[in-house]
C-alpha cells in the first residue's frame, strides 16, 4: 500500500518562474528532497533519466512525464529497492492560464511502497519527517522564485 504525502505552496512569482526552476536539472539540488548532485542528465522530457548522490549514496531517477502545456513534471527516484514518486503541478491562479501572472501555486505529492518496517517507522516518526521534507523542498523551491534563496 503506497503511503502518499500533498501539500501545497502560494508563491509570488510568475508561473513561469515556477516552472523553470522545476525543469532545470542543474538547479534540482538547490531544492529537489535528498539530492545533493545530479549527473548523466539527459533532457527533461518524458523518458529522461539521471543519476543522483545524497550523502555518498548514488541512486538513479527517471523523468516519467513532463505537460509543459498543464505545468506538470512526474519524476521518480530510486535507491536501491526503494522508489519514490515525485509528482509538482505548478498552478496558474487569477486571471485563468494566462501567461505573465505573479499570483502562483505549487503542488507537490510524494509517494512510495513503505518497508516492511512501516509501522515501527510510523510509530517512530518517520511519517513526520517525510512531510517535513515536502513542506522544506516547497519552501526551497518559493524562496527560489521569490529571489530569497
Amino acid at each position: 500500500m503506497a503511503v502518499k504525502f500533498y501539500q501545497h505552496i502560494d508563491i509570488d512569482a510568475s508561473p513561469d518562474t515556477v516552472w523553470s526552476i522545476l525543469t532545470n536539472l542543474n538547479g534540482w539540488p538547490m531544492w529537489f528532497p535528498d539530492l545533493d548532485h545530479v549527473t548523466n542528465v539527459g533532457a527533461v522530457e518524458s523518458g529522461g533519466t539521471f543519476q543522483w548522490r545524497s550523502s555518498g549514496e548514488i541512486g538513479s531517477g527517471s523523468i516519467v512525464s513532463v505537460e509543459p502545456a498543464a505545468d506538470r513534471l512526474k519524476i521518480v527516484t530510486q535507491l536501491d529497492d526503494s522508489q519514490v514518486t515525485h509528482g509538482f503541478e505548478v498552478v496558474r491562479s487569477g486571471g485563468g492560464r494566462g501567461r505573465g501572472s505573479d499570483n502562483t501555486g505549487l503542488r507537490y505529492t510524494m509517494e512510495f511502497d513503505p518497508p516492511d518496517t512501516f509501522l515501527v517507522d510510523f510509530v517512530g516518526g518517520s511519517n513526520t519527517k517525510d512531510l517535513i521534507k515536502v513542506q522544506q523542498t516547497l519552501e526551497k523551491v518559493k524562496g527560489l522564485a521569490e529571489g530569497r534563496i
